[in-house]
């Protein structure tokens, strides 16, 4: 029997990748009793590519209202976007998603264009009102992210003091350096898994190569999963 949550208010929902996993998503928002006008819905990024939905997803998030930060694969989408209005030889799946997408939204590139790189949230709890940054890979340590790079805020993972190699297997995470007091929610870093730590939460457990679409609900830190219905995509597969 599922169980019946109270229902709260100002609650904040922080999705991880959903990659076009468009069944998980709704089941997802199911679980948690998402509820629009009554809870604030925000995604990590990368909602788009690989999965079997991209479309779909899409759609369904802008029907929603709801807010996301870009990721690197939506910024992959509108360059391939851009080649295909210059009639440039494309990605076979992207072209029939752009094709798709000016169907039926053909505002969607300004949409995606106006996502921010980063937001930083309040959310209050018994303690006052909580800092939270949302991003969709991380934070350079020691950096404003108004000041950071987009290549560093959408494809970090680990850090090796310049920001040059954003993941090299003999540097650490950049969550192990970061020592900032505002905690950060992000995603992007699917083998690694959910990232529980007290200054940063990472929320993408790889729902696309088989795992589970998570989301963190804010303010009690609470987590919820859907485990994917298939294996969309092999882990190391690129798309483009």
């Amino acid at each position: 029997m599922k169980e019946k949550l109270e229902p709260l208010a100002q609650r904040t929902l922080i999705i991880g990748d959903v990659h076009g996993c468009y069944e998980e998503l709704c089941r997802l928002l199911e679980l948690t009793d998402y509820t629009p006008g009554r809870d604030r819905l925000i995604f990590v990024g990368d909602l788009v590519n690989k999965g079997p939905k991209v479309v779909e997803t899409l759609m369904l998030v802008r029907k929603l209202g709801a807010e996301s930060v870009i990721g690197n694969h939506e910024l992959a989408l509108l360059r391939q976007a851009r080649k295909s209005r210059s009639r440039v030889v494309g990605n076979a799946d992207a072209d029939e998603w752009i094709e798709a997408l000016d169907r039926q939204d053909p505002s969607w590139r300004s949409w995606l264009e106006s996502w921010p790189r980063f937001l930083e949230i309040t959310v209050p709890d018994e303690s006052g009102l909580r800092p939270y940054r949302v991003v969709h890979a991380g934070v350079a340590p020691g950096m404003a992210c108004a000041e950071t790079p987009e290549r560093v805020l959408t494809e970090i993972r680990t850090w090796d003091g310049s920001g040059e190699c954003l993941y090299r297997p003999e540097d650490p995470p950049w969550f192990e350096v970061y020592e900032g007091e505002i905690t950060v929610l992000f995603g992007h870093w699917a083998r690694r898994g959910l990232v529980w730590r007290s200054n940063a939460i990472g929320v993408d457990t790889g729902c696309v190569y088989g795992g589970s679409l998570t989301a963190l609900v804010l303010p009690e830190r609470r987590l919820f999963q859907v485990a994917a219905q298939a294996m969309y995509r092999r882990p190391g597969t690129k798309t483009f």
